[in-house]
Formats: C-alpha cells, sequence, structure tokens
C-alpha cells in the first residue's frame, strides 16, 4: 500500500523546530458595548476579558460604547467575546471583525493634526482620549506649547485620509493635517518660548532673592540695625515681615 505523507498540521506538533515557528494567527474585533455608566463598568469589563485565555489586549471607550479587542482565534472567537462580557452584566454584539499578521502588527506611522481648540482643556482631553481610543491608533500625545497632536498609528489598519475623518465626524472634533516639519518648529518655538520664560522669572527673583538673603544672614548673626529687629506686632518684628513681603513673590 502506498502510505499518505503526513499533514503539516501533524507534524507541527513532533518536531520542536515547527512547534516554535508556529505562531498563531491574530484577529481584532469591534465590539458594542451596552451598559455602561462610569469608569468602573470599563475596569470591570476589561479586567474580566484580560484574564480570558486568548486575548491579548483590550481596549474599552466608554461615551462611544465601543470595545476594541486583539485575541488568538484559536483559542476564542469574537461571539464568545461577546458571552463573557454579558457574563459580567453589559451587553455586547460584533460590529466588525479582521484578521492582523505580524507584519501588520508591527507597521507604525505618524501623523500631526492641528487642533483648533487644543489649549482648552476639556477639548484637548477629548480629542485625545478619543483619537486613542480609535482602531489602529497606538499612541497620542499633544505637543507641548503647540495647537498640535502627534498620532502613531498602524497604516495597514487606518489610513490618515480616514483618520481625520472619523476625528470630525464621530469626534467632533476640528482637526487639520499639518506637515510633520510643523512639529519640529513647534517643538523649537516651544523651547524657546521656556527658556525665555525661566530667564525672565530667574531675573526678577534676584532683587527680592538677594534682599531676603541679606535679611536672613543680618538676623543669624544679631548684628542688623535696631530698627529691624523693632516689633510690629507681638513677636513679629520688621524683619520678618520684610522677610514675608519679598520671599512671597519668589514662592508664586
Amino acid at each position: 500500500s502506498v502510505s499518505k505523507p503526513a499533514s503539516p498540521m501533524a507534524g507541527s506538533g513532533g518536531g520542536t523546530g515547527a512547534k516554535h515557528d508556529h505562531k498563531p494567527a491574530t484577529r481584532e474585533a469591534e465590539l458594542k458595548i451596552t451598559g455602561m455608566t462610569c469608569a468602573s463598568c470599563v475596569k470591570t469589563i476589561e479586567g474580566h476579558l484580560r484574564r480570558v485565555s486568548g486575548v491579548a489586549s483590550v481596549a474599552i471607550n466608554l461615551v462611544l460604547e465601543r470595545g476594541r479587542v486583539t485575541f488568538d482565534p484559536s483559542l476564542i472567537n469574537a461571539q464568545s467575546l461577546c458571552e463573557e462580557i454579558e457574563d459580567v452584566g453589559f451587553d455586547a454584539e460584533v460590529m466588525s471583525e479582521r484578521n492582523i499578521d505580524e507584519s501588520v502588527q508591527s507597521a507604525t506611522a505618524v501623523l500631526a493634526v492641528r487642533v483648533d481648540d487644543i489649549h482648552h482643556k476639556p477639548t484637548a482631553d477629548k480629542a485625545i482620549a478619543y483619537i486613542k481610543q480609535l482602531p489602529g491608533v497606538l499612541g497620542c500625545v499633544r505637543a507641548r506649547r503647540s495647537s498640535h497632536v502627534r498620532i502613531t498609528y498602524n497604516p495597514h489598519l487606518i489610513g490618515a485620509r480616514q483618520l481625520l475623518q472619523r476625528i470630525a465626524d464621530e469626534g467632533g472634533i476640528d482637526g487639520q493635517w499639518a506637515p510633520a516639519d510643523d512639529l519640529q518648529e513647534d517643538a523649537k518655538s516651544g523651547a524657546l518660548g521656556e527658556e525665555r520664560s525661566l530667564r525672565r522669572d530667574f531675573l526678577s527673583c534676584l532683587v527680592p532673592g538677594g534682599v531676603v538673603l541679606v535679611l536672613a544672614m543680618l538676623y543669624s548673626r544679631h548684628s542688623m540695625p535696631r530698627w529691624l529687629g523693632r516689633e510690629m506686632l507681638p513677636g513679629v518684628s520688621v524683619c520678618a515681615v520684610l522677610m514675608f513681603i519679598f520671599a512671597t513673590p519668589i514662592q508664586f
């Protein structure tokens, strides 16, 4: 009789080389989750899913009622993830699924976006929180002392144009693409502005700081003029009042 060649699956378990070379495929599911009312609900769901075998990462947005879960499909599927969420008291349904291979997972790109009202803290917090939860976004930071945010994303999962469109349409954030050079210019101008601010603060503290230092030396050596030791209030000398007056601008 003619023997059949061993299948790749059968051989993968016997040879140690094949076993170590095998890397399970990865999928990402976007879920619609309802019933959440606070950050504690988010922590409950995320904590529960992270303990489930096969789940690699979990990111849930309370406001949008969306969850993004990366998992190993050989151990669990998207529908089972919904059932796990329902087990802790919330409703969930699968919105979309996609395969993610290793090369796709490691790809990164950077996008600079100008947000008009980024200097308004609630607007900045809202913009950054929304951008971070978008599928394919790896990180989002605000460029210091500028109106730009720097978004690191996976171009295989979301494109720059799609990213800008979702920020505007779903997030209600007026963001516009900015050249990467703008970030460098903002960084330079921000550094120069901070340097000028520090120099100004230092110079403004020289005079009051010098006065406080001289008064402290006179007080410690008991060699200050008699009028400085005169009490303005019981236990409070003129020297102490002057030190308080000149030290206050240094502190604030």
